[in-house]
């Protein structure tokens, strides 16, 4: 029995979060006992306390959806983990669906689809599974794709929900997800391996982040090339408690040693200001992230186009500003070469499709073009020639991704077939 978050809600007996037991940070002790009416924040805030794990929580959008801080929890909570209780919580909201997740030590609650817009992609050798020569090869494919998106359905495109998405090219299984569906992927596709054989997959799974983490490592030769590398790098605490954003991105800009120009008069049209406030705790997150979660919290503008954006220039400073003006200023075209990543598969037409489907669907995803948002960067592919219209710094992600795949052919470990 589950009760609308609008309403207040009693927490019964529920299956705990399938993948709570797989994650070290998950199996910490919750150290929690039964709760009566408890408000959900104050429930959050016992749990983070007592289990001394970073919790984030994006109330911004559970309020968004209608979960209030106050709605009171009763609940038993008594000798679980910190994922287990955590599960136990979030399945119990039917309107909104909420779910959690594990990025760079921290557990993050958030409504479902807001949570699943922080992915990763990582590629699998299938070609043991797919046999990329026999007549059978579509019907395998296909039955491989379902039983990949059969993993909390909820979360993949495929099904009508979610950001999740999953495609088959030249052998490999290409997965954008977040990283702990990630991690029950690779042990979905190590199901009948041996210890050693499932032992192995997850490491080359964990290696093959493409564009989170990639293989490839950039080389700083260049000024944006550093620029990039110093936005992965991590922050170990991060606390703003009604900073203005104007200091905000101060505090970013001294502590990654970046330079960081920002277009006010551009953000006035998103209602951004310097002395906008925010609030913001984090801990061992990306500069990256940083920055994107301070321009998420403080944008508040109906048309997307004019809501605030970062790029990096060649010269390495990244420059904040709405996105309309980001594309019309920096935007380039850049040509990549790609034959040899789609002379594989007996249709290599349906190859190149599913390439370029790859490539906006797993690389700054929010960033091109749509029919309901015009402004954005574009893709198409002419024979072997895969040509782009992006700003600098996502024509390098893309640029990291091809090598990556490429690398991964000789690298990836191959799914023996079963």
């Amino acid at each position: 029995m589950r009760t609308r978050a609008i309403l207040g809600v009693v927490l019964v007996a529920i299956t705990t979060n399938a993948y709570a037991a797989e994650d070290p940070i998950l199996a910490k002790p919750a150290n929690l006992g039964k709760e009566a009416g408890t408000p959900i924040v104050e429930l959050i805030a016992h749990l983070r306390i007592n289990s001394g794990q970073m919790i984030f929580v994006n109330w911004k959008a559970l309020e968004a959806a209608g979960v209030r801080r106050t709605v009171p929890v009763t609940v038993d909570l008594s000798n679980l983990t910190v994922g287990q209780a955590t599960a136990k919580l979030v399945k119990q909201f039917d309107y909104p669906p909420l779910d959690f997740t594990v990025d760079e030590g921290v557990v993050t609650i958030s409504v479902l689809q807001d949570l699943h817009r922080n992915v990763e992609t990582r590629c699998y050798d299938v070609r043991t599974l797919v046999a990329l020569n026999d007549a059978e090869r579509p019907k395998r494919i296909d039955a491989l794709l379902r039983r990949v998106q059969g993993i909390n359905p909820l979360t993949w495109k495929a099904n009508g929900s979610g950001s999740g998405n999953v495609q088959e090219l030249g052998g490999q299984l290409i997965v954008t997800q977040t990283p702990a569906m990630q991690r029950r992927v690779a042990i979905e596709l190590g199901d009948g391996l041996s210890p050693a054989e499932q032992a192995r997959l997850l490491q080359v799974a964990e290696m093959q982040v493409l564009v989170a983490k990639p293989v490839v490592p950039l080389a700083p030769t260049t000024p944006m090339g550093r620029t990039l590398v110093e936005l992965k790098r991590e922050l170990p605490d991060v606390r703003f408690n009604d900073f203005t954003l104007g200091d905000a991105l101060d505090f970013v800009r001294h502590s990654a040693g970046i330079s960081i120009d920002v277009e006010w008069d551009q953000l006035a049209k998103a209602k951004m200001k310097p002395d906008h406030a925010v609030n913001l705790r984090l801990r061992n997150i990306s500069v990256r992230k940083v920055l994107a979660s301070l321009l998420e919290q403080a944008t508040n503008v109906a048309d997307p186009a004019d809501a605030a954006s970062f790029s990096i220039r060649p010269d390495g400073h990244v420059v904040i500003t709405s996105r309309r003006d980001q594309f019309a200023r920096f935007a380039e075209t850049k040509s990549f070469a790609i034959g040899d990543l789609v002379a594989a598969p007996a249709d290599a037409g349906e190859a190149r499709k599913e390439l370029s489907k790859l490539i906006t669907e797993t690389v700054a995803v929010q960033t091109w073009a749509t029919e309901p948002e015009p402004v954005g960067g574009t893709a198409s592919i002419d024979g072997d020639t895969l040509r782009v219209n992006q700003t600098p710094d996502v024509l390098q992600q893309i640029d990291d991704l091809l090598k990556t795949m490429r690398d991964q052919r000789t690298q990836a470990f191959v799914v023996p077939a079963r």
